[in-house]
């Protein structure tokens, strides 16, 4: 009896860490954390198999890039112990991928559980948006995170778990239109595109594996929510609202250098520092004071307080330099391989659309920073790395 409730309550865990780090409710969430892991190791004895057989390359690159954190911001050019705190925060963000990890105990039970967490999550989130959006009149809704983008790439991240795992065609699209409206009202171009590029990679499964087919009743339900967003489109760029309709058509309108040159600007000066500091960077938390101590700034830049290149890539070549950025690219390159092999395990399937949102997504941002995204990708990849632990096991 005591082992079936201790098997629930770990579900309960599973199921709420995705909507605790997505709340951003720290003090829920650290509550959680430590729960968690007192579980983790009270099971420890009993479940060593699932630590032996842990994915140990994943963990070899995570203690590389925790080195190549660190070691790259002892040479910060300011404050270097400020840098290195930094550094030190980053490899704790991701000890959440320890926690789900410990916490996971079979397929179907747990894999639900996430799942379901994680969608109510988003829901949450797409909830708050459409208040902010509909009664605050705030035209690029952010729910309960910093920013619009932020938002819609946090619930992006989530998308692809939803959608490859909902078996009910009706739910699965009804759940399509609730998370394309969410990203509509943050006016994010690029979660926009990653949204669409996820139907993409889904439509592709959906030819490899013909036990999933779209009748003509679920394909005129799709058309139908295509006329309603096409509409909802139209009517708000006739009203000069500012949506993520009107800013595409902005682009359209104007070279990309009138519309996002403050960008463009910024990616060029990133390209001069990061010559100057090529191995090591500037340090954590630098990226502003260089750029403007440092006179890399353009003078046709009219934004001066920017702490970030705007690309992850950038961000981490500045800030780190190659000895903290290539530990990076090199675990996204072997997670993109990893889930190809894996490529029949449904959570693997969601992992690899989920990189490619994140890369998408981070190639014109850096939601990749940001506390509860960093922390909520890890606790991802703890998950499918457990799910797929077991879903071999049993094969």
């Amino acid at each position: 009896m005591k082992v079936f409730s201790l098997e629930k309550f770990r579900i309960l865990l599973i199921a709420l860490l995705p909507i605790a780090v997505m709340s951003y409710d720290m003090a829920f969430t650290n509550a959680l954390f430590y729960i968690s892991a007192a579980v983790g190791l009270y099971t420890l004895k009993t479940e060593k198999a699932k630590w032996l057989n842990i994915e140990k390359i994943i963990l070899i690159l995570l203690l590389l890039c925790c080195g190549g954190l660190l070691i790259s911001n002892f040479f910060s050019v300011y404050d270097a112990d400020n840098s290195i705190k930094w550094a030190r925060r980053y490899c704790y963000w991701m000890l959440p991928l320890l926690l789900m990890y410990g916490l996971w105990f079979n397929n179907n039970n747990c894999r639900k559980a996430f799942i379901y967490g994680g969608l109510l999550g988003s829901f949450l989130l797409i909830g708050y948006a459409v208040y902010q959006n509909q009664f605050l009149n705030i035209q690029r809704a952010y729910s309960v995170t910093t920013n619009p983008n932020s938002y819609s790439a946090i619930i992006c991240m989530v998308f692809p778990f939803v959608l490859f795992y909902i078996k009910n065609n009706l739910l699965k699209i009804l759940t399509v239109g609730i998370y394309l409206y969410g990203i509509m009202i943050s006016g994010s171009r690029g979660s926009f595109l990653a949204f669409c590029l996820v139907l993409l990679i889904y439509i592709y499964f959906l030819k490899k594996h013909t036990e999933h087919k779209f009748t003509k009743k679920y394909t005129a339900i799709i058309l139908l929510f295509v006329m309603i967003f096409a509409g909802i489109g139209i009517n708000q760029i006739q009203n000069n609202s500012v949506t993520i309709f009107s800013r595409f058509q902005n682009m359209t309108k104007q070279s990309i250098y009138k519309t996002d040159s403050e960008r463009i600007y910024l990616w060029q000066s990133s390209f001069k520092m990061i010559k100057d500091y090529t191995w090591h960077g500037v340090g954590l938390r630098n990226f502003n004071k260089v750029y403007i101590d440092g006179n890399y700034i353009n003078p046709n830049a009219k934004e001066p307080d920017l702490q970030s290149p705007h690309n992850i890539v950038l961000h981490y070549l500045t800030e780190m330099g190659i000895i903290g950025t290539v530990p990076f690219v090199v675990l996204f390159g072997y997670l993109f391989l990893w889930c190809k092999r894996n490529i029949d395990n449904v959570l693997a399937i969601g992992l690899l659309s989920s990189l490619f949102v994140i890369c998408l997504n981070n190639m014109v941002d850096y939601q990749f920073i940001v506390k509860q995204y960093y922390q909520l990708f890890w606790l991802i990849l703890g998950a499918v790395m457990a799910d797929v632990y077991f879903w071999k096991k049993i094969k």
